[in-house]
């Protein structure tokens, strides 16, 4: 029993006691992971060993007019292009192996279009590309009968797994004693030619990322007289990247923004950044109320009057944006990449029109018959879609009491969101393959409710 008396004693400020410390693992360098029977389908993460410094593109060009007195108009340019950004790819993928002329993701996109044409067998005619890399199962019974071709057989495995091509992959490359599939048994043909013998995933942050961003800012500050100021900024932008990694996103196995999805084509997913705002609009505001002695309004009332209605100063913010963007899940289904699912891909125009409260879409029916499954070696469509944007008006109205030449009370009343608008977070936007019914339904606010709070302060 570990007792005060016999407790690990540290001597020193840089010697840990040997008690404390774990063996040192038993292996060499470099490190192999330990694999579980045939292949372990590990996921892990990793890093580029050639990882280089993001570095931008700073571009800014401003133009600034005084119109008149007390009134001022800007325009801005600003640019930013940058490069070497960090992504994370997948590199255990399935390889986008070659033979007879073409690709596996070409190959295995024509089976998937014949599949999910529901096509027969009989109309299923031998591919050079199949017949090369699996004609050991021409004739063979893999579970469908007997005198199919190799190619047949594999339309039928790859039948058996509609939506999701990386299983039918992983099916027929991996060894039989890993997947239980019985479709190559005896080794008639290599197996890991596509999929790695022991990662289903994995990761590696690679410096192979780029984005730009360009924008129009247009500021105009006006003194209107009778104490009020103000100022009104409008933004016209576009940002554009590969993949826009963020902390807050998950890690894999699912529609995450976060990953490349197609290791062999990285920029395919080039588009809209998760956060694109196409229109914004900001307007300030400070108006000293002319009433009181020496102002505009009751300026002849009495010193004990003008304690109370003189000295009052309402201000107030009122932002305005454009939708969020955001995607359609492909559902629980895996085209091209066995970890990560992808977006859908469109394949129609979504029909204008918001639904009411918290539906996104007028016609949501129309909205998800605008999106199919996508097919391998496709990442689907990024960011097609626009949610709600942000309005918010806060307001607030205080006055500061002399009480003597060093104190003084400062109060007032501050309003938040005071029009009580209700906008929802795009990312909560249910827009998933697999669950139509909900099609267009957002959960989850970006406002919060109309709040008021009443504040006091004594300055000396």
């Amino acid at each position: 029993m570990l007792k005060i008396a016999n407790a690990p004693r540290f001597t020193d400020a840089g010697t840990v006691p040997q008690s404390l410390l774990p063996p040192p693992p038993a292996i060499g360098f470099p490190g192999i992971p330990v694999q579980s029977g045939p292949t372990s389908g590990a996921i892990y993460w990793s890093e580029d060993s050639d990882i280089k410094n993001p570095y931008s593109h700073v571009l800014d060009f401003s133009i600034t007019r005084q119109i008149s007195n007390g009134s001022s108009l800007e325009v801005n340019y600003v640019g930013r292009m940058a490069h070497h950004l960090l992504e994370q790819q997948d590199v255990a993928m399935p390889t986008n192996l070659s033979a007879a002329g073409t690709n596996y993701f070409t190959a295995a996109k024509q089976m998937a279009i014949l599949a999910r044409a529901n096509t027969p067998i009989s109309a299923i005619q031998p591919s050079p590309y199949w017949e090369t890399l699996f004609g050991a199962l021409d004739g063979q019974d893999i579970g469908y009968g007997p005198g199919l071709t190799a190619t047949q057989n594999l339309y039928l495995v790859y039948s058996d797994n509609l939506y999701n091509e990386a299983n039918a992959l992983y099916a027929i490359d991996m060894s039989d004693a890993a997947t239980g599939a019985g479709i190559n048994p005896n080794g008639a043909y290599p197996s890991n030619r596509f999929y790695h013998d022991q990662f289903s995933a994995l990761y590696a942050w690679r410096s192979i990322g780029n984005s730009n961003y360009n924008a129009m800012q247009v500021v105009y500050r006006q003194r209107f007289g009778l104490g009020i100021q103000g100022d009104f900024n409008y933004t016209f932008s576009k940002s554009l990247d590969d993949t826009s990694q963020a902390e807050r996103l998950g890690t894999s196995g699912s529609t995450n923004n976060a990953q490349i999805f197609n290791t062999w084509d990285p920029h395919q997913l080039y588009g809209v950044s998760d956060y694109d705002l196409r229109h914004q609009l900001n307007g300030n505001y400070i108006w000293d109320l002319p009433i009181g002695r020496g102002q505009r309004y009751a300026s002849g009332v009495s010193r004990l009057a003008d304690e109370i209605i003189g000295g009052w100063q309402t201000t107030g913010i009122v932002r305005w944006t454009s939708g969020f963007p955001f995607e359609v899940n492909n559902g629980a289904n895996f085209p091209t990449n066995y970890d990560i699912q992808g977006f859908a891909t469109q394949i129609g125009k979504v029909p204008s029109g918001h639904g009411k409260l918290q539906q996104r879409f007028k016609d949501p029916v129309g909205a998800f018959a605008a999106f199919d499954f996508t097919l391998p070696g496709g990442s689907g469509t990024r960011n097609p879609l626009r949610g709600d944007g942000y309005f918010d008006w806060d307001a607030g109205l205080g006055k500061t009491f002399p009480i003597r030449e060093s104190l003084k009370l400062k109060a007032g009343v501050e309003m938040f969101n005071i029009t009580n608008s209700v906008r929802f977070d795009a990312h909560s936007v249910s827009a998933n393959m697999d669950n139509p019914n909900n099609f267009g339904n957002a959960t989850v606010t970006m406002t919060n409710p109309r709040l008021a709070q009443f504040y006091a302060r004594f300055e000396f």
